[in-house]
């Protein structure tokens, strides 16, 4: 509402008349104004316009915040006047906690040339037909963004306007425009200036303000504003044992409750309920008892006024219920027992309430039942104490009743009585009886009875009967023991022994076997067709399962012909002619049969004999040289000496260039009266740069039949490559499958490289931090017709090249041999050293052509110097197939991830590495593990996940370990070597055999039965496990020893 004076406003009116006093508003406010004083409970009011009153600043209804301290003080001593040169500035200050009064001055009169000056702006005053002389003046007051609720008026009296009251009068310049033609200031003219009006008259004198200050009356209009709420009672008790509802009555003044809180947060409008009738609020006593004890100090929100509040005291008088104390029904005895026999504890217990018993053993070395140590793991009411240490050891139980339901404790404890259990020295075991052994496949299965009292066996075993040794071959727990990784057809004696803590029996009777088994399979199995018959050549078995082979049978397909022979080659006859055939080859000793080779490539039989002419150029086989020498030449089959070619010398950019060209049906003729399996051996004695020997398609084909190998051999290296491995049907197809082969040559080539190569080759000595021991040499093999020329540089199983060592070269100083790529990059391949014809040279076996070099790049680790590998560790680091971990340690017992390991794999095996797409969703093109990995996928070393993922991350297992192993064993040959022996019987020594992943179990047991892997004892495999660095060192050293192609 408006404050104005009529008779029904609320409080009262006063009058002031003089220039300086102080107002405290407040929520009950006293306002002393000279001896006057009028109480109200609160100042409420609006701030009205003034009708006519242009640039006022204030809007009617703005609202008062309550509770500000006003205090104004005015000082017209400080008001400046006009002056000839020009309007100038006054200032009144009024020192105002919290609050900000800015008022907008205006002034009226009769005159229409009367202008203002408010915030950088002149306004002209309008025209009043009133001739009194009169100004009003309001103002506006800030506290934060709320206006004052205070409506101040300014009269006038006999023409004079002087400030009053409580003001802060912001400068505001006042100019007067006139038509006076030299000052501005008119005769009569009316001004106000920061509240005073001077009445000028004329243009030099003005009025005197000290004389204007009478008859100034300030008038204030106070209103009372609303009352607070009260609450009675204000406080209450709650007990959470008896609860009830607390209740308070409400006075509300005219106010209403729109929340209840509790430390600022509401409690919700659900938890109490407010009787608007009755005038009560309740505070429900479900809500009560979620709270914690103590004073809990509600407030009541209220939309005016001060919000009251409401305390409850809140308090639990439950009585308390613990949990019941166990009875021990039945107290553990004493016990006197022998070592390693069982000794049995029991204790009973009951309890009196709803609670539940556990039960904890504790060991003390006093017959005390506190201060014993704790038992891991023996939490049940029987426990059986160990009895491995001879003497006195007391044993006692704490049984806990554990009660939930209950508000005190809701545990409680009963310590047994301490029961001592004595362990006594026992007799030494009898003998164990009735020893046998049985054989098998580089294994003996012993078996003897069970001796009483026997804690553990020990087994002797020799190969001089009666000769035993003082420590066992093994110690076992049970009675019955495999011995494995024996050599077949060695005779084996074994005697037992039982033994306790007491001590060790006498032997048992001796009981000897001679392990054996099947031969292994033969291998590179081959037929050559004849008219009616075939001619099967193969390679005997390396194991010929430990007793002499006493012959081989043949099988045709189709007709399943069969013949036995004692040797290579065997004649099948009795074939009909113009037919297919493939044939394999079983090899027999006393033990049976071995599994069956793989199939022959299939060849036709004849109706007559026929023959080839020899072609040993190509149609366009010209090349710019000089100085070229030409004489016969003869190479050697079997060691044989045999003229079958040409050789030649000639110079060609620079270097001196040695080819050997053989002449096909010379070397038809030989390899048809020599068989299978021949070695064709190209003997070059020449001082030349390159030495090449040189075929034609249709002899690399013959040799292929007859499953021959080549080799080149100068004073430097050798070059010897399985005739397979030229794949002359897949080279003829890439240069064009309708040339003849005979118009196809193949070169095989032995080269120093040139001066570009031996320096790329030094920089990646220099970068890979080892030392060249000979120079490089350069292995390649070409096949060429007219100007088509396609290099081999991938073959399908390792070929051999040969490197010879210099006289002063220490052979303990080759570590290994290394192959430099066109791009520079260095990689190991598997390199022995051996002595051969008086010269020590460097064996090399590789899937690819590149340039070869042997070099010198001993390493050690800080970490592995007393480490049971540090052997394996030392070998494959040298070898550039292991690093470190960093600072020069290898880190042995730590486990290596599924993409080390594969990197492992490739570096040990000497592969190349291949770039393509990834064949795994989490193995991404920019992963450092991203080759090794594709290249173990296309060498056929890993699958993967069948979620299509990889998880190179992931820790490999030990099962996983050993099926790559065994993969990579296809490509090093060993697979094809082990004996025939069945998954089962491999597994079969292992207790955990079973628990190794179904598709796990034929790689455990080729690795297994290769000797590369091994249990983590006698009778745990550990398929599960994970694999350290220093496991997998090992690994990699075993494959690569076991398939000979290093020491």
């Amino acid at each position: 509402m408006e404050s104005d004076s009529s008779s029904d406003e609320i409080g009262e009116k006063m009058e002031v008349t003089q220039m300086s006093f102080k107002t405290k508003l407040l929520k009950c406010v006293t306002l002393a104004v000279v001896a006057l004083t009028i109480a109200a409970s609160l100042f409420t009011g609006t701030v009205s316009a003034v009708t006519g009153a242009t640039g006022a600043v204030v809007t009617a209804g703005t609202t008062f915040t309550r509770g500000q301290d006003v205090d104004f003080n005015v000082d017209l001593a400080n008001l400046n006047l006009l002056d000839s040169t020009g309007f100038k500035s006054a200032t009144i200050d009024v020192k105002i906690p919290s609050i900000y009064f800015e008022v907008t001055p205006f002034v009226t009169n009769s005159s229409p040339n009367v202008y203002t000056y408010n915030n950088g702006t002149w306004s002209r005053g309008p025209l009043l037909t009133d001739t009194s002389k009169y100004t009003y003046t309001s103002f506006t007051a800030y506290v934060g963004n709320e206006y004052t609720d205070i409506m101040f008026t300014v009269t006038a009296s006999s023409g004079n306007l002087i400030p009053t009251g409580n003001i802060r009068l912001i400068t505001v310049p006042v100019r007067v425009k006139a038509n006076a033609p030299t000052n501005n200031l008119p005769y009569g003219a009316f001004a106000w200036v920061d509240g005073a009006t001077l009445i000028g008259s004329n243009n030099t004198s003005y009025g005197d303000m000290d004389n204007a200050i009478a008859n100034v009356t300030a008038t204030f209009t106070i209103t009372n504003g609303p009352l607070s709420s009260t609450l009675t009672p204000a406080t209450a008790s709650f007990d959470k044992y008896t609860p009830a509802n607390a209740t308070t009555s409400i006075a509300l003044n005219g106010n209403t409750l729109s929340d209840i809180t509790l430390n600022g947060t509401s409690i919700g409008q659900t938890n109490y309920t407010f009787d608007s009738i009755a005038n009560t609020v309740t505070i429900k006593k479900e809500y009560l008892s979620t709270l914690g004890l103590g004073d809990q100090t509600f407030t009541f929100d209220m939309n005016a006024g001060t919000d009251p509040t409401f305390k409850v005291t809140i308090s639990d008088t439950t009585p308390v219920v613990n949990a019941a104390a166990p009875t021990i029904d039945t107290q553990p005895a004493d016990l006197t027992v022998y070592a390693e026999e069982p000794a049995h504890l029991q204790v009973a217990a009951t309890i009196s309430d709803a609670g539940a018993l556990s039960y904890q053993w504790y060991s003390n070395t006093s017959n005390s039942n506190s201060g014993g140590t704790l038992i891991n793991g023996a939490t049940n009411a029987a426990f059986d104490a160990p009895s491995t240490v001879v003497g006195a050891t007391y044993y006692y139980a704490e049984v806990t009743n554990t009660n939930s339901l209950v508000n005190g404790s809701q545990t409680a404890h009963t310590t047994s009585r301490a029961a001592k259990v004595t362990v006594n020295i026992p007799n030494p075991p009898s003998s164990p009886q009735n020893l046998t052994a049985g054989y098998g496949n580089r294994e003996v299965l012993l078996n003897w009875g069970t001796v009483t009292g026997a804690t553990y066996y020990q087994v002797y075993m020799t190969t001089v009967s009666g000769q035993y040794g003082a420590e066992p071959s093994a110690t076992v727990t049970n009675a019955a023991y495999t011995v494995q990784g024996l050599n077949n057809g060695t005779p084996y004696y074994f005697i037992v022994k039982a033994g306790n803590l007491g001590g060790i029996s006498a032997g048992s009777n001796e009981a000897g076997a001679t392990p054996v088994t099947v031969p292994s399979i033969p291998t590179n199995v081959s037929a050559v067709a004849g008219i009616g018959q075939a001619f099967v050549s193969f390679t005997a078995p390396d194991d010929n399962g430990g007793t002499p082979i006493t012959g081989y049978e043949v099988t045709s397909s189709p007709g399943d012909v069969t013949v036995t022979g004692t040797a290579s080659p065997v004649t099948v006859t009795g074939l009909m002619p113009l037919t297919s055939y493939t044939f394999t080859v079983k090899a027999i000793n006393g033990e049976g049969k071995s599994p069956a080779s793989a199939s022959t490539e299939a060849v036709i039989t004849r109706l007559s004999s026929s023959s080839s002419s020899s072609s040993g150029t190509s149609p366009s086989a010209g090349t710019a040289s000089t100085d070229t020498t030409s004489q016969g030449a003869e190479i050697l089959v079997n060691g044989k000496m045999e003229s079958a070619g040409q050789v030649s010398t000639e110079t060609i950019n620079g270097q001196s260039v040695t080819t050997v060209v053989i002449d096909q049906t010379k070397l038809e003729s030989t390899l048809a009266a020599e068989g299978m399996d021949a070695v064709v051996t190209i003997p070059v004695k020449s001082n030349s740069n390159v030495v090449i020997g040189e075929l034609n398609g249709e002899a690399v084909k013959s040799m292929e039949a007859s499953q021959a190998v080549l080799e080149i051999k100068t004073d430097s290296a050798t070059y010897k490559i399985p005739a397979q491995q030229f794949n002359i049907d897949a080279l003829r197809n890439q240069i064009g499958n309708s040339i003849a082969l005979q118009d196809l040559k193949i070169q095989i080539e032995i080269a120093q490289p040139s001066a570009d190569t031996v320096k790329r080759v030094e920089t990646a000595a220099s970068q890979g931090a080892f030392t060249l021991v000979v120079p490089p040499i350069n292995f390649t093999v070409t096949g060429t017709y007219g100007d088509q020329k396609v290099e081999i540089t991938q073959f399908n199983a390792y070929v051999e090249r040969t490197i010879t060592l210099p006289e002063d070269i220490d052979p303990s100083k080759i570590t290994t041999g290394v192959v430099v790529d066109p791009d520079g990059t260095t990689r190991h391949v598997p390199t022995k050293v051996v002595f051969k014809d008086g010269k020590y040279v460097a064996v090399i076996n590789s899937l690819t052509n590149s340039t070869y070099s042997v070099v010198y790049h001993p390493l050690t680790f800080g970490d592995t110097a007393d480490h049971w590998a540090k052997a394996a560790i030392s070998d494959m680091g040298s070898r550039m197939v292991i690093d470190g971990t960093g600072n020069g340690l290898f880190s042995p017992e730590k486990h290596i991830t599924r993409a080390e390991f594969a990197a492992m794999m490739v570096r040990g095996l000497g592969l190349k590495l291949e770039n393509g797409t990834s064949s795994f969703s989490d193995v991404k093109a920019g992963d450092w593990y991203s080759g090794v990995i594709h290249t173990a996928y296309t060498n056929h070393l890993i699958s993967g996940f069948e979620d299509g993922s990889f998880r190179p991350g992931e820790s490999i297992t030990r099962e996983q370990a050993m099926v790559i192993i065994a993969k990579a064993m296809n490509i090093t040959g060993l697979k094809s070597k082990l004996p025939a022996k069945t998954q089962q019987l491999s597994l079969s020594p292992y207790e955990d055999a079973l628990s190794a992943a179904e598709w796990a179990q034929a790689g455990i047991a080729d690795s297994l039965e290769a000797g590369i892997v091994g249990g983590r004892s006698d009778k745990q495999l550990a398929p599960k496990a994970l694999v350290t660095r220093a496991e997998v060192a090992a690994m990699v050293q075993r494959l690569l020893q076991k398939s000979d192609l290093i020491q």
